[in-house]
């Protein structure tokens, strides 16, 4: 009887494993055109956009190539040192040369300088005094005041001009001409003022004690 029972279900189970599946069927009714025309409209759109970008970045880096150099220019045209011409009072003239940020070189247009010079050929004492637009006493700010000086010195004396009659002074900080509230006022501070006397300076009395 089990062996009956073994052999009607080997068969059963041969029957259904020769039984061929039915492949899955599609529905074709959501099938679209692999490039129909909105995606070949919106491929073209990106590629556009894409290429916009690229150009607004290629602007942008030429627009900001431009502006440095004209800060460049603008930054050479400034570092030539300026000179202004106080109206001469009675007994003195005096010139008053700018400099730029931390520079102690002095590069005066030729016209200028040839002002300058025409004016202390035959002083018989000139003054320098050197400044910048420090605003606590320091040993940099000193030394830059005082080379400032020196420079102008070395400039007059240079074209001939004695130097027993120049005498060069210097202060970092206190002499300021305008507050050091921005770029145009601390370059107003960076200085040199040259006093052109017409007269040497007066000896000092001596006030000897009685007795």
């Amino acid at each position: 009887m089990c062996r009956t029972l073994s052999i009607l279900l080997c068969a059963s189970l041969l029957g259904s494993c020769s039984t061929t599946a039915e492949p899955p069927t599609v529905d074709g009714q959501d099938k679209r055109p692999v490039n129909n025309t909105q995606a070949i409209a919106l491929q073209r759109c990106q590629h556009e956009l894409h290429n916009e970008g690229l150009r607004a970045e290629e602007s942008r880096a030429a627009l900001a190539s431009i502006a440095a150099r004209v800060q460049a220019c603008q930054r050479a045209r400034t570092s030539r040192t300026s000179m202004d011409e106080t109206v001469p009072t009675r007994g003195h003239q005096m010139f008053t040369i700018h400099f730029g940020f931390a520079s102690s070189e002095v590069r005066l247009r030729p016209d200028a300088e040839q002002t300058l010079l025409k004016a202390a050929k035959d002083a018989p004492w000139i003054v320098l005094h050197g400044r910048t637009d420090g605003v606590v006493d320091n040993l940099a700010d000193g030394r830059l005041a005082k080379a400032r000086a020196e420079r102008v010195r070395d400039l007059l004396t240079a074209n001939g001009i004695d130097s027993r009659r120049v005498r060069t002074t210097y202060q970092p900080t206190g002499d300021a001409v305008a507050p050091n509230t921005d770029a145009a006022a601390r370059s107003l501070n960076r200085r040199v003022e040259v006093e052109i006397h017409d007269r040497p300076p007066t000896p000092a009395t001596s006030l000897n004690a009685a007795g």
